[in-house]
This record gives structure tokens, sequence and C-alpha cells, in this order.
């Protein structure tokens, strides 16, 4: 009686494996036709698997990015002219080079490209420049020291594998530029307290923007429910409030545009990449959620109903 009639598939069945290299193996074993984006290989191995003809590769796009949230009671990280620094010092084409194989799309905007319509193209986090890092950071009053330091963060992140690679290459690159910076490494549970309890100094995180842009206001209002910098902007805080009660959409644009102007000219954050979700399938199997083909026929991002296979499966 559904309204969209009977599923193609009969049944699926979900199995939970915690331990992604058991998944994969099973994947490749054959056991099942769907190896979702939260258990992907690391990215270099993409070519591997576009090479296999019993593969299909699955990007979908996100909008989410990964970003630097930097705790701004930090004493450094509390001078504008710091974080600056530090978005200078970040050289994203080697972290895409070293960690994704070049198959993530760095992000130089308060924003990702799934909603290239919000973004202002105005408000751009700067290119790398070493040089220009180090001049800013002695402005700031931090020079290198007699050990060649000019001040101490930790670097942290959540459990995942993008996040794991963006921060150990980070960590190089502000060594660099005298920042003595040193990895932490938690499970997920207890990163997550510790940003919540601003315990951090520099932490790897998954900004949300949309579907509606104000998913600003949850990360970058002084109240925002994932404000873990000590970010507050009166004038940001105004906006977004605002923004928020408006329906004409190119009024909302303007105001977008200049939350956009307030972040990037403030830096509590740092935009990094674009999130890339890499899922692998195999023939003959559409309407996964992650497809294109099978977003709205599923309903939902969990949905099965558009899911078909190919004539053979079982």
């Amino acid at each position: 009686e559904y309204f969209r009639g009977a599923p193609e598939v009969d049944t699926l069945i979900f199995r939970t494996i915690p331990d992604a290299n058991v998944a994969r193996a099973e994947f490749e074993a054959g056991q099942f036709p769907y190896f979702p984006f939260n258990y992907a290989p690391p990215l270099a191995e993409v070519p591997f698997f576009e090479a296999d003809p019993n593969i299909n590769v699955v990007h979908t796009p996100s909008h989410f990015s990964r970003d630097l949230q930097l705790n701004l009671n930090h004493e450094a990280l509390g001078n504008p002219k710091v974080r600056e620094a530090i978005a200078y010092a970040i050289d994203r084409e080697q972290m895409n080079r070293l960690a994704f194989n070049n198959s993530w799309t760095p992000g130089y905007y308060a924003g990702v490209s799934s909603l290239q319509k919000w973004i202002n193209e105005d408000a751009r986090f700067p290119d790398h420049d070493a040089a220009k890092a180090e001049a800013l950071l002695d402005a700031a009053g931090f020079p290198r020291g007699d050990d060649d330091w000019r001040f101490s963060v930790t670097v942290t992140g959540p459990n995942i594998s993008d996040c794991s690679a963006i921060t150990e290459i980070l960590v190089r690159q502000l060594r660099k530029v005298g920042i003595e910076a040193e990895l932490e490494r938690f499970d997920q549970s207890t990163w997550f307290s510790r940003i919540q309890e601003k315990q951090f100094d520099i932490s790897c995180y998954f900004s949300r923007y949309g579907p509606d842009p104000d998913a600003y206001r949850e990360h970058f209002s002084t109240d925002g429910a994932r404000n873990f910098m000590s970010y507050s902007d009166a004038e940001l805080d105004q906006l977004a409030a605002e923004a928020n009660t408006i329906s004409d959409e190119a009024i909302r644009k303007d105001m977008y545009d200049r939350i956009q102007e307030i972040v990037v000219r403030d830096m509590p954050y740092i935009n990094v990449f674009e999130e890339q979700k890499t899922s692998l399938v195999r023939p003959g199997w559409t309407g996964f959620a992650v497809m294109p083909g099978g977003f709205n026929n599923s309903i939902s991002w969990f949905g099965v109903y558009g899911v078909s296979g190919p004539d053979d499966a079982e």
C-alpha cells in the first residue's frame, strides 16, 4: 500500500562491524554490495579501487568541511595576528597531496561548494606563505626564542582518518614557522568531552554550513552549541539571529555574506578542506543514499527504498 509501490529488493540485511579492517575484508570477499563512507579506505588507495572493474567508487558532496577550531582562551591564539599567521602557515596543497592523493577540494572560503550560492567569494582565507606567517608572528610579539620556538600549542581532533592525516601534517607545518606544536590523540568520546570543556588549543573539526545557512549560528554565535572556540562578535550575533527570521533569499544572502566576512576577518576557525564522502558499491547496485539516483528516492540519508541490485543478486 506504500504510495511509491513495492521496493525492488525483498530483504536488506544491515550488519554492524565495529572494526573497519574486518568490514573491508568482508566487502572485498563479496559478502555485501555496499561499503559506506564511514568505513572508507585511505584516499590514497582510491585509484586502486577505481581501476577495479568489480568496484564502483562513489564520491558524495557534503555540507561539511574539515577545518581547525582555535581556542581563543590560549594566550597566543587569542591574538588575531597569530591566528592570521597560522592561516598563512597552512599549506593545503601539500596536505592534499600527502593525505588525500589530491582528491579533496581545499577550502579557502567560509563555506563549501555544495552550497555555492551562499558562499561569499570576497571573504577568503589566505594562501600559504610561510614568510608572511613568520612576519606576523614577530609583529604579534612572539619572536623565536633561544630554543627557536615562539610558543607551544597542542593539536588534536576526532578519531577519524581524515582529521588524523590533517593534524599530523599541520603539526609539521606549524613547527616550520616556529610554533612548537605537539599532537594529542584521544578516543572519540574523550576528544569531544575535551573540546566541549575547552580543554584544547587547536582541533580539527567538521563545521556544517547547511542545508540552510542558519548553520553559521550554531558554530559562530556567542551561544552557539558548537562554538567551542570562545568566539564572540556582537554584530555576527545580531545578523545570525535576524537572518533566521527572514524569508527573502536576497536579503539573507547579504547578511550571510557579512557573517562570512566577519568570520574570515577574525579567524576563530580556519577552513582547510571540503569534506568528501567516498563509498564503494558493487556493479549493478544502485539507489544507495550516497548515490545521485538514491538520495531523494530513499526519502532520507539513511533510507533504502530506492536500492536495486543485479538480476542475480542474492
